[in-house]
């Protein structure tokens, strides 16, 4: 066992993570011990456990009071992977339409509005709140579609930025208290990317059950473990950013658990419209660090393949990325992925 496997940080829970398994932190049951991952910040590393009862695969020690969330809020344009949503956020307000533009950006959002709009037919009126707002780009989306929501995160430094770039619709509040203050309240709750953040999310989805009015739904999107090779370990973000790799069946789960039904939403309507291959590569490698130990980005090395670059309107075109997704899948079908009903993220509606 490495003797950086964070040492002097405040730990959640009594899991040895010496030992080749453990209890499952999602249903209890055996999780054995797959491999150690490289940390958000250096000189960090974790144990990734994997458990086959709910497919799910989790890192420990479990961490409170990170402060690796101060270095990506300080660092919003530059920390890759999180870039992005300082620009969506940047765009979104230039939009005419900013729910359409949401809607052709990622599959998170795709999911969550189809959902929103097609199958669940949420009426306008209805009182919806977006749990981990953030940069505030979602609700305001919402809000200007005509949508009764408002934001709530724990984060004070964001919803200021969010109430002063669009409007005094967010509040800054721990999900646990504001559930208690806001029993049986509202017809809706949202939250894309957030559950594998959480070291506890099962209390944090009992908490928003609570806040639901009798028939009401919750919608949350998570990367989807079950998209991928079973014999990758972790591929999503390090730890302790992301503490949980989910499929569907760790969602059945927590489902069950709560007597909520559960509809998966299905991503072929995105897909036909959106083609694409995910590439899969560095299958089961232990990632890089993100920060120093000073709390410094990283940067990293470019690489130039000398790899002909394609015209932007020739890679939206069907009729090529039907074609690439042919040839690739068939010639590299342990590398290459294409769309379908499933996604790389999850998007669930839970029933109450």
């Amino acid at each position: 066992m490495s003797k950086n496997i964070v040492e002097n940080n405040d730990f959640i829970g009594n899991v040895d993570y010496a030992t080749e398994s453990t209890p499952c932190l999602w249903c209890g049951a055996k999780a054995m011990f797959r491999k150690t991952q490289k940390g958000y910040q250096e000189p960090d590393i974790f144990r990734i456990y994997y458990c086959d009862s709910c497919n799910t695969a989790f890192s420990v020690p479990r961490i409170k009071n990170s402060t690796v969330y101060e270095l990506i809020y300080k660092n919003p344009r530059t920390v890759q992977g999180y870039s992005r949503y300082q620009l969506y956020q940047d765009q979104i307000i230039t939009k005419k339409d900013p729910l359409r533009f949401l809607e052709n950006l990622e599959p998170s959002y795709w999911s969550t509005i189809h959902a929103i709009k097609n199958i669940l037919q949420v009426d306008k009126n209805a009182r919806i709140v977006e749990v981990g707002s953030g940069l505030g780009y979602f609700t305001y989306s919402l809000k200007k579609a005509g949508y009764n929501i408002q934001g709530l995160d724990i984060s004070q430094e964001a919803v200021n930025d969010a109430n002063r770039k669009f409007g005094n619709y967010y509040v800054c509040g721990d999900l646990i208290d504001f559930a208690e203050q806001n029993l049986e309240s509202y017809d809706l709750v949202i939250m894309t990317e957030v559950i594998e953040h959480l070291n506890d999310p099962k209390e944090f989805i009992k908490s928003i059950n609570r806040m639901l009015k009798p028939n009401g739904k919750l919608i949350f999107t998570t990367p989807n473990k079950s998209f991928f090779p079973d014999n990758i370990s972790w591929y999503t973000d390090a730890p302790p950013v992301h503490c949980w790799w989910f499929s569907e069946k760790s969602i059945e789960y927590i489902a069950n658990e709560l007597n909520m039904k559960l509809t998966f939403v299905d991503f072929d309507h995105y897909y036909k419209k959106h083609p694409y291959i995910n590439k899969i590569v560095n299958l089961d490698s232990e990632g890089d660090f993100v920060f120093d130990k000073s709390g410094s980005v990283i940067e990293k090395k470019s690489v130039n393949r000398n790899n002909i670059e394609m015209p932007k309107w020739l890679k939206k075109s069907k009729l090529y990325c039907t074609i690439r997704n042919f040839l690739f899948v068939r010639l590299y079908p342990e590398v290459y992925k294409t769309g379908g009903t499933q996604s790389n993220v999850i998007c669930v509606i839970l029933y109450k």
